[in-house]
């Protein structure tokens, strides 16, 4: 009587379980199946230049991203268009999950590096014109003009840099705590 009862309960059980991994696999297909054409819509407007919610959304999700240690994909990776075979699973799903498409977020990440750095460096660049303005010998002029030169050579889009500069101090110790 008792192993009869035990037999019908794993029965139920296994039938249980085979049901909710049935129903699981329709419903993970139709929710990336959504959010893949959400994340193509969204690709199209998007441009080379970041925009504030784009930066927010990046400083939201970044920590999150390396605390799960999920895969960066190689430069490999983001050649092919359709599939990522270098990224494992756990990765598509965390980016699917967030509506977010690979290549803009690794992009996003390596373009607000940069950018920060190019800000940096021509910030410093100014400075040392400004510096180099005071003194009148020729050897302060030449070294000016190249950090002018320098700082006129690194080209940046003005309200880009705003929305740097307004979140820089975030941006900086993120990149610290989670490079």
């Amino acid at each position: 009587m008792v192993k009869n009862q035990l037999k019908n309960l794993m029965l139920w059980v296994i039938a249980v379980v085979v049901l909710l991994q049935t129903a699981q696999c329709h419903i993970t297909k139709s929710i990336w199946a959504e959010n893949k054409h959400f994340i193509a819509d969204k690709k199209i407007n998007q441009k080379a230049v970041l925009n504030a919610e784009e930066i927010d959304e990046f400083i939201q999700l970044w920590p999150q991203f390396k605390e799960l240690k999920l895969q960066a994909p190689t430069a490999k990776s983001l050649l092919i268009e359709k599939e990522h075979q270098s990224v494992d699973w756990k990765t598509k799903i965390w980016f699917i999950y967030h509506k977010l498409d690979i290549e803009r977020f690794m992009y996003v990440r390596q373009r607000l590096e940069d950018l920060i750095k190019q800000i940096e460096i021509k910030r410093s660049a100014e400075a040392v014109v400004k510096q180099m303005m005071i003194r009148k010998d020729e050897l302060s002029r030449d070294m000016a003009e190249q950090h002018r030169r320098r700082a006129d050579a690194i080209i940046l889009d003005a309200e880009e840099v705003k929305i740097i500069e307004e979140r820089a101090e975030t941006l900086k110790q993120l990149f610290r705590l989670y490079p």
